[in-house]
Order: C-alpha cells, then structure tokens, then sequence
C-alpha cells in the first residue's frame, strides 16, 4: 500500500505538466477557432453563458442581445414600481376612508348647537323640497336621527307645519351596548316599514311630558321561582294582578268604573330562562304622563306587597324571588316611568335575543291576526286620544309630581332640558365622570353583563 502510493506521488509531477498543457492547447484553441465562448458575470442574481457558434455572430449580435435583456429588466422595474405605487396609492384610499369615518364619528358626537340644529333643520328643508304633503298623506315619512334631541326637535317642526299630521319618535337598538338610533314618523308611516323588516329591535319613545296609557313591565328570573314553568300558574298569577290593577284604579277614580279585563292588552316574551310581560291599560286610563302613572304604579306596589306580608294569599302569589335568594319582592319594575323611556313594541325583540313580544296566551283583549295593524296601534303606549274639555275627557293625574317649567333645549350630547333653577343632561353610553364609572362598574362587579347604558346629569345653580 505504501509502494502504490509513493509510486502515485512520483508521477504527480508528471500529471501536473499534462494538466497545464492541456489548459495551453484550450487557450490557444479558442484564440485561434473561429467559434468562441463568452462567459458574462453574474447581473441581478443571474448568470449568463452565451456560446457564440460560429463568426457570423459577433460583438453586434452579443451587444443587441445584451442591450434586449437590460430593456427587459428596465420593463421589469417599471412594472414592479407601477405595483408598488397602486399599493401606496390603496394604503392612502384607506387611510383617507378611516379618516372619513373618524370625522363622521366626531361629527356624531358634536354639540347640538353647532352641528345637531344644522342637521334637523336640513332634514326638514329636504323633505319640503320633496313634498312633505304627499309624503306624509302616503305614510312614507321615515327620518332617522343618531340624537334623540334632534329626532325630537325634527318631529315638533313637522307638526307645527302639518297640523293635522302627528309625527312621532321610535328608537332602534343597533349596538350590543345599548346604542340607539331615533326614527321619526308617523304612526302609520312606521307600521307601513317596520311589519316588513327582518329583524325588530324597536322601541316606543315615551317622550317626558306625553299623554299616556298606564303600562306595566313585569318580570323576574325562572331558577328561583320554578313555578313560573307552569304556564297555568302564570296565568294564574297575572289574572290577580290584572285584577287588583283594575280595582285600584276603579276605586281611585271615578272615571273607570267601567274597567273590565278585556281593556288590558297583554303582550308576552317569556323565555326557559325569565318570565316577561307587558300590559298597557285601555278603557279610557290614560295619563297626563308617565312621571303620573310612576306614582299610580309605585302606590299600587306598595300596596300589594304590605297585603302579601300581611298574610294575603292572592297578594302573596305576586312576591317572587330574586337571584340572590331574598323573597318579598314584587315582579314589577317600578323604575319605567322616567322621562324619554324607550318601551319595547310589539313584535320586538332585544338586539341578539329571539324573544319577541307577541300576545299573550289567555288574554282577553280582542285580538285578530288579520288586524295586526290595528293591533300594534292598540299597543302603543302614546297612541292616546287629546284630552277636550267640551268632550268631557280629561287625563288622570297623582298628588306628588312635581311639573318644573321647561324653557329651552340644548345639549352636552343628545339632549338637554333646561329647568328653573338648574338644568339636566342626559344621553347613551358611558358619562363624561370616568372616574364614577369606574366605581358604578365596581359596584356591579358581580354581575358580568352590567354596563352602562346611559347617564343623566343634574345640575343645580
């Protein structure tokens, strides 16, 4: 092994002679032939090799393929830069998209008396250029608001201009935090759009000062009271309100003796989870406003939970349990009655929840299917009869509501009523005090879905 390999590096010189020759034939070969070879540097991570066959290609050829190929990169660049200048060009599309949809946000939430008395009154100005009277004659009015005080100010022009047109405000749930937008029309020109719409999330504006019928929102969770399973007893237990409701207002004024069950319209939204009623009164019960038919309400509550304490079985029937396990208290929520409260409707439902308010099962007002219309109209809280004195009607009023003048309106936000002596603010969504939302929310800490979904603010001067 040793003598092969020595003998190997003794011809090693040899070899390398051979190996060098051989190079020098090559060199000369390709000098002298007529056929050569090109060998071009890398360019642009590429490498080109062009075999130049025979002399009838020389340098001109080499240099129009050269100059072809640097044209085609140049090409190339121009494409890629085009590209690159349509994505800058989509990057400031967008970001001039959300600056439009920052500023349409802060436009929202400017103050009435720069931007807000603008809007209603230009939405009042379009819809005369369009023929207000024929609009409303075919209850097609339908002017969406995001402020309530707008929807509000746009509605009172409309009916100081049409004295014979009554154009009201609704609200539409449109946000998981309780964010409302505010329609205003009339009673027939809503039915007209909203019996259509896929999805209802509707409410009934009861506007702080309005006439009104005496409703109720009724109440309370099914886990600690398991006997609202049973829809007898349910019917059971809403038969003795309905009944006691009729004999306080019966005996509190002259003017209802004549109430019967078939005046209280009943409409129902109950689920596995939570029983849920609304009743709104007929038979002539109408209120000079909900700040009245609150202090009617929270009487009558008083009422039946000292009778239900005091042993009355019927009375006790109406006590139910709360999710923290005390008992006692009355399924009836007393906090309805406050000013511009926004009241589910008829064939609603709350924003990401199925259950819709539909007639009740038992109830004794007439109800036809083929008369949803008239139905819905029955429904509504509002939807009252103007007192006249040569007609003898006059609207039920409780000792306790204190009236405050109201002078003017203007806002912080989305409404604003200013009162002797002071003023009040109100709107959606969290206070301007983050600082007392925060110790609110701390508050509520125990119940994850508490937020909060409007504020009022008032001040005294």
């Amino acid at each position: 092994m040793r003598m092969n390999i020595g003998k190997v590096w003794n011809k090693l010189p040899l070899l390398a002679t051979i190996v060098q020759l051989s190079v020098f034939l090559l060199v000369l070969f390709f000098r002298t032939h007529p056929t050569s070879l090109f060998i071009f540097p890398p360019s642009h991570s590429k490498i080109f090799v062009y075999l130049h066959l025979s002399s009838e290609f020389g340098k001109e050829s080499v240099n129009a393929i050269l100059a072809a190929e640097l044209q085609r990169k140049a090409k190339d660049e121009e494409i890629a830069e085009q590209e690159r200048e349509r994505d800058r060009q989509a990057i400031a599309e967008w970001r001039r998209q959300q600056a439009v949809i920052l500023g349409q946000k802060k436009q929202e939430r400017a103050t009435e008396n720069e931007e807000g008395d603008f809007e209603w009154q230009l939405r009042l100005m379009q819809l005369q250029q369009l023929e207000l009277k024929e609009r409303l004659a075919n209850g097609v009015l339908w002017q969406e608001f995001f402020r309530q005080a707008n929807a509000f100010k746009f509605a009172e022009a409309v009916n100081d201009t049409q004295q014979d047109t009554h154009c009201v405000v609704f609200a539409v749930e449109c946000g998981s935090k309780g964010q409302r937008r505010f329609i205003a029309t009339t009673y027939k020109g809503f039915w007209a759009k909203y019996h259509n719409l896929p999805g209802k999330h509707h409410y009934e504006l009861i506007k702080a000062g309005a006439p009104c019928r005496l409703y109720f929102d009724l109440e309370c969770k099914i886990n600690p009271n398991p006997r609202f399973t049973d829809t007898t007893e349910q019917r059971r237990v809403m038969n003795i309100f309905i009944l006691r409701v009729l004999q306080q207002l019966r005996g509190q004024f002259l003017a209802l003796e004549g109430l019967r069950e078939e005046h209280v319209l009943e409409l129902d939204s109950t689920t596995e989870e939570k029983f849920s009623r609304h009743l709104v009164i007929h038979g002539g019960a109408v209120f000079a406003n909900n700040l009245h038919a609150g202090v009617f309400v929270r009487k009558l509550c008083a009422d039946i939970r000292r009778e239900g304490l005091e042993g009355n079985d019927e009375m006790r029937a109406l006590l139910v349990a709360g999710e923290d396990g005390a008992t006692g208290r009355l399924f009836v929520d007393e906090g309805v009655y406050t000013r511009n409260r926004c009241f589910r409707i008829y064939m609603s439902s709350k924003l990401g929840r199925h259950a819709k308010l539909l007639p009740a099962v038992g109830s004794r007002f007439p109800y036809r299917s083929n008369r949803q219309e008239k139905f819905f109209q029955d429904s509504l809280i509002c939807n009252v009869p103007q007192a006249r004195a040569d007609e003898g009607f006059q609207y039920l009023t409780c000792d306790g509501v204190q009236a405050a003048p109201v002078s003017t309106i203007s806002s912080w936000s989305s409404g604003s009523v200013a009162r002797a002596g002071g003023s009040i603010s109100e709107s959606a969504g969290p206070s301007p005090f983050p600082d007392v939302d925060a110790l609110v929310m701390k508050q509520m800490a125990a119940c994850p879905e508490a937020h909060i979904r409007s504020w009022v603010w008032v001040c005294l001067s």
